[in-house]
């Protein structure tokens, strides 16, 4: 009985050492697809480049020659990730997600051997695992400052790079939706003038001039002084002169901003009227970037419930897109002195915690090379967050690791 017992005794020992390696190898491999479609859903933008770096991630992670091929390519899968449904449908537009199966198995031609388990004719085992990654929506306000003076075509086409990206960025954000659940989004398009629309006369000093057009100029302080009031006061404590009706200024003036937006239809007729034309008014226009995520000006623009408080809840970013050239239009100051006073009103920003990404699109504008250091001053710390943009492949760069950092991507399955 003592001899009959041990058998039994070792035999269950024996295939206790096949479960727990089984296990083991089990939780590798999810490991791996965990750091593989992480690190694939970061490529999104270039499907073939995502799913090159699922299998090279996974790789790293089982090497080949003690695992076989742990992932291929038909199982690196592109699509969309429902955050309601908690469901993923391969191959559907727009893609936000990215799905791997890792496998030890008989279709990659690599299962399990096993050990102990042969004495009863078990020589190997099959293995799966599988990890889904998406861009969830975050808690975000975003102002897109864009150059659209006329310098941005002088070079190569930077506008439409601009236009693109930008675009691309909007679709991860909007996730094939038409309107965004809780983040905002404004767009400020600029030249010498801010366009904000003759529905905000009530924001002027006085009596907008007769056929006003809806373009604003600069505050100063004090009035008829020389020092632009950079700052996120609301029109009830710092009020606007309207600009006048004059074909200067009214082709100084850009396309009309849209201010905390959760609409798509909205975004996008903006972004389709952008056209480089004229002068640039560089601080101005991430003044108005400030205003439009200041909780002062909370229920100032159409929704009465943005901009949000500076909390830890709600991610603030800025970016502002431009080639560096500066031309005011009005006076008193010139165009380096205009480079010189931007990093005054986006070091105030910064104080109350908005971010903000610099895309320094300046295609062989030598000219104007002197005024980088300012923009990158504006710029928040860290490498990240100033991007010099020299070419198409750099802008669609410098937007796509944006979106990956106020996006997120995340495991969800």
């Amino acid at each position: 009985m003592v001899a009959v017992s041990l058998f039994m005794i070792l035999a269950v020992a024996s295939l206790a050492i096949d479960a727990i390696y089984l296990y083991v190898l089990k939780d590798r491999l999810q490991m791996t697809a965990d750091i593989a479609v992480l690190a694939a859903v970061q490529e999104i933008q270039d499907h073939d480049q995502a799913k090159a770096t699922a299998i090279e991630y996974a790789t790293k992670n089982m090497d080949a020659d003690d695992h076989g091929q742990v992932l291929s390519l038909v199982d690196v899968v592109i699509g969309r990730w429902d955050l309601d449904a908690r469901s993923f449908t391969p191959d559907a537009t727009p893609a936000n997600a990215v799905r791997v199966t890792t496998r030890r198995d008989e279709v990659n031609d690599n299962p399990a051997g096993l050990f102990f388990a042969r004495v009863l004719g078990v020589n190997e085992a099959e293995l799966t695992a599988q990890a889904t990654a998406a861009f969830e929506p975050r808690k975000v306000e975003l102002a897109m400052v864009l150059d659209n003076s006329g310098s941005m075509d002088m070079f190569g086409g930077s506008m439409q790079y601009l236009i693109d990206a930008a675009n691309q960025l909007l679709d991860m954000m909007f996730q094939g939706d038409s309107t965004l659940d809780e983040s905002r989004i404004s767009i400020v398009t600029f030249r010498a003038l801010i366009h904000l629309g003759t529905e905000h006369a009530g924001w002027l000093s006085g009596a907008a001039p007769a056929g006003w057009n809806g373009c604003f100029l600069a505050r100063f302080e004090p009035a008829g002084g020389e020092d632009y009031r950079l700052t996120d006061n609301p029109p009830a404590d710092a009020a606007f002169d309207p600009a006048p009706n004059t074909s200067t200024s009214n082709n100084n003036c850009s396309v009309k901003m849209a201010a905390t937006e959760d609409q798509r239809a909205v975004l996008d007729a903006a972004m389709n009227a952008l056209g480089a034309q004229y002068q640039t008014d560089m601080h101005e226009a991430m003044a108005w970037a400030w205003r439009a995520l200041s909780p002062r000006w909370r229920g100032v623009w159409s929704d009465p419930a943005f901009p949000k408080d500076y909390d830890d809840e709600w991610h603030k970013i800025a970016i502002i897109v431009t080639d560096g050239w500066s031309s005011p239009w009005m006076a008193p100051y010139n165009e380096s002195e205009h480079d010189q006073i931007l990093p005054n009103v986006c070091e105030d920003m910064k104080a109350e915690g908005i971010e903000i990404y610099v895309l320094w699109m300046n295609k062989n504008n030598n000219a104007k090379v002197a005024a980088k250091p300012d923009y990158e001053q504006c710029a928040s710390d860290g490498d990240q967050y100033f991007a010099d943009a020299q070419s198409e492949a750099d802008v669609d760069a410098a937007f796509s690791e944006i979106a990956r950092r106020i996006l997120e991507p995340r495991l969800v399955n």
